[in-house]
């Protein structure tokens, strides 16, 4: 579903006249299953409406001028360095080096009056990634959302969100929701951003007692494993 989405959105938004259109991922067969999204719907408009130079790897929008661009982030960003983009839409953007994007593409939206970033992905375990960077920093709002900032987003989509689901597949999820596996791919957690921020539980000690033994009186700490037995207990 993200893929036809995005197609949808290139196609407005190369109606608006102004800067270009990036569509980037890791892999180049990513791009690829997009831009045969964006033909699906070019199909239905005029023959004259867009030019296609597939060797060059840009689609054209003639009514505007705006070119739709499709580049791939393995080899380091080749072919994007001094572009001016107003939209830049990274598939797989947790395996994207977190230098290509503050050294290539951050740079080509830096004279750009609110430029649209949109970061796709499925969570990982890498919390040095960009993408993982950036949802801390949107949570946090230190770099996002205040006066004199961009605003910024961070949307969660998971197994349960899609009418597409078929039932017998839902099934067959949510029979190993609590796997970690299962809620990284199905459920989008970055399990670390879980443990560390945002799932916090305010759990009184009439209620952590019935876990201790009588010996046990005082709580001296609880401290957030990056395991599946989710947390320590430290006590006197």
């Amino acid at each position: 579903g993200k893929w036809l989405t995005i197609a949808e959105k290139l196609i407005e938004e190369s109606f608006i006249p102004g800067k270009d259109l990036l569509v980037a991922a890791f892999l180049q067969e990513t791009t690829e299953s997009i831009g045969q999204y964006l033909m699906e719907f070019i199909d239905k408009f005029d023959e004259d409406t867009f030019t296609i130079k597939e060797r060059k790897r840009y689609i054209q929008n003639n009514e505007s001028g705006v070119r739709i661009h499709f580049r791939t982030l393995k080899d380091g960003a080749k072919g994007i360095r001094g572009k001016t983009l107003r939209l830049i839409v990274v598939d797989e953007a947790m395996l994207v080096p977190t230098n290509v994007f503050t050294s290539i593409l951050l740079p080509t939206q830096s004279t750009i009056e609110n430029p649209k970033l949109i970061l796709l992905g499925t969570a990982s375990e890498d919390t040095s990634c960009f993408m993982y960077q950036t949802i801390l920093d949107i949570k946090k709002w230190i770099k996002y959302n205040n006066p004199g900032q961009r605003t910024a987003r961070h949307i969660r989509f998971s197994v349960t969100d899609n009418p597409l689901m078929s039932p017998m597949e839902l099934r067959r999820v949510m029979d190993s929701k609590d796997s970690p596996v299962t809620k990284r791919e199905y459920f989008n957690v970055w399990w670390k951003l879980e443990d560390s921020l945002f799932q916090f539980k305010h759990t009184s000690f009439t209620e952590l007692s019935t876990e201790f033994s009588q010996q046990a009186h005082i709580l001296l700490a609880i401290d957030p494993a990056r395991k599946q037995d989710r947390s320590a207990y430290a006590i006197l």
